[in-house]
């Protein structure tokens, strides 16, 4: 199985009480650049996975709790898009370089029937803050990420971590 990540916002791909989704509201998480919507490889085996979320988080300008939505490639092609290869724009290179596509939306239309397919096969997840901060951390005891190029918000919110990995960047 070939998975691909989307960051979403978990509360907008709940179900109403009679049990279904507002595809206008779930929408809001494929907004598109250009034409193609941000997606990240997972290995089979997830190996990865870690590393992706800890690069989108380092990103941004503090550490949050992280929701995604994991989906089969396979999806892609029952709906008859594509996905490139594209870079990404985290401070882990390597991921931006081997892990980061586009799907490729070519109308409005698309980007509904693909909401409406990941409503139904995609699995979302939450990871707390806490967690991610280890994650932040670990990717930057690895050399993945630079401690120099994350905010100044998020040093101080890793500081701990780094201390507890025996970092000396926490020093």
């Amino acid at each position: 199985m070939a998975l691909l990540l989307r960051m979403v916002r978990e509360s907008r791909w709940r179900m109403d009480e009679n049990g279904n989704i507002d595809l206008l509201e779930a929408i809001r998480d494929l907004k598109t650049a250009g034409q193609g919507i941000s997606v990240w490889h997972a290995e089979d085996d997830r190996s990865n996975l870690s590393r992706i979320i800890a690069a989108l988080a380092a990103s941004a300008p503090y550490l949050r709790d992280a929701e995604y939505m994991l989906f089969d490639r396979i999806l892609l092609a029952e709906l008859d898009l594509q996905c490139c290869k594209t870079q990404g724009a985290t401070l882990d290179r390597t991921a931006n370089e081997e892990w980061h596509e586009d799907i490729m939306i070519s109308s409005e239309k698309d980007r509904l029937r693909l909401a409406d397919v990941l409503y139904r096969n995609g699995s979302i997840a939450i990871i707390i803050k806490k967690q991610i901060k280890r994650l932040v951390a670990h990717s930057v005891v690895h050399g993945w990420i630079p401690f120099s190029e994350l905010s100044d918000t998020i040093q101080q919110q890793i500081i701990q971590e780094l201390r507890e990995l025996g970092s000396p960047i926490s020093n």
